[in-house]
C-alpha cells in the first residue's frame, strides 16, 4: 500500500504541490550570485514555513521557532523534492558546479540533524516514489530502490542511457504493479515511449 506523504518540488522557478492539491505558488526571493541569479524558494505548510537558499541552507520557521541546517552540498542547488514521514525529513536535490551535476538522498531527524546522504546516478532527477520504507529513484540512465531507514539500495541500475537514440535520458513518475516497478520514460527527440520494467524483490532487470 502506498504511504501517504507529502511531496514539493523545488525548481529555479518553479512550483510546489502535494499529491493531489493544487500546485502552491512559493514566494521567490532571488539572490545575486556572480554571472547568475539563483531563488530562495518558500513553502508554507500548514503552520511552517521552509525556506531552501540557493546553496542549501534549510531554515524551518514553526510557531515563531527557527530551526536551521544545510543540505550536504557547496554547490548550486538547481532541483529538489521535500517530504516528511514518521518524524524523518527527506531531500532529493540536484546540485551542480555549472559543469556537472549529481543527485543526492539525504535524510534529517525531527530536529533537522542530517543522519544520512546517499548518491543518485547523474542529473535529470525525476519525481520519487514512496512505497512503505523505500523511495523508488531516477535520473539519467539510472533507477533504483533506496531503503528509507537506512539509505541503502536494495538493488539499483546503471549506464541505461543509449548515446545513439537518446532513450532513458530522464523518467516519468515510477508506477508500483503487483510485483514489478515500471520505470517509464518518453525520449526527448523522438517522443517514443518505452519503459524499464524491474522485478521489485529481486532487482532483476525484466524490460528494457
Amino acid at each position: 500500500m502506498r504511504t501517504s506523504i507529502f511531496i514539493i518540488l523545488l525548481l529555479a522557478c518553479g512550483t510546489a504541490y502535494s499529491q493531489g492539491e493544487t500546485p502552491l505558488k512559493p514566494e521567490r526571493r532571488t539572490v545575486d550570485r556572480p554571472y547568475m541569479e539563483f531563488d530562495t524558494l518558500d513553502f508554507k505548510i500548514g503552520n511552517r514555513l521552509l525556506s531552501v537558499e540557493p546553496y542549501g541552507r534549510l531554515l524551518l520557521i514553526e510557531n515563531g521557532d527557527t530551526t536551521e541546517s544545510s543540505l550536504s552540498t557547496e554547490l548550486s542547488i538547481t532541483r529538489a523534492y521535500y517530504l516528511n514521514s514518521r518524524d524523518r525529513h527527506y531531500f532529493f536535490f540536484t546540485d551542480t558546479d555549472m559543469e556537472g551535476a549529481t543527485s543526492w538522498l539525504e535524510c534529517f531527524n525531527k530536529d533537522f540533524k542530517s543522519l544520512w546522504v546517499t548518491p543518485i546516478q547523474g542529473f535529470n532527477m525525476g519525481i520519487p516514489l514512496i512505497n512503505d520504507e523505500f523511495a523508488y529513484v531516477t535520473a539519467i540512465g539510472f533507477v533504483g530502490k533506496i531503503n528509507m531507514s537506512t539509505g541503502e539500495y536494495d538493488w539499483r541500475h546503471f549506464n541505461l542511457y543509449d548515446r545513439q537514440t537518446y532513450d532513458f535520458n530522464s523518467f516519468g513518475q515510477p508506477i508500483m504493479n503487483d510485483s514489478t516497478i515500471e520505470f517509464p520514460s518518453t525520449n526527448w527527440k523522438s517522443k517514443k515511449e518505452r519503459k524499464i520494467l524491474v522485478d521489485n524483490s529481486t532487482g532483476e532487470l525484466i524490460e528494457n
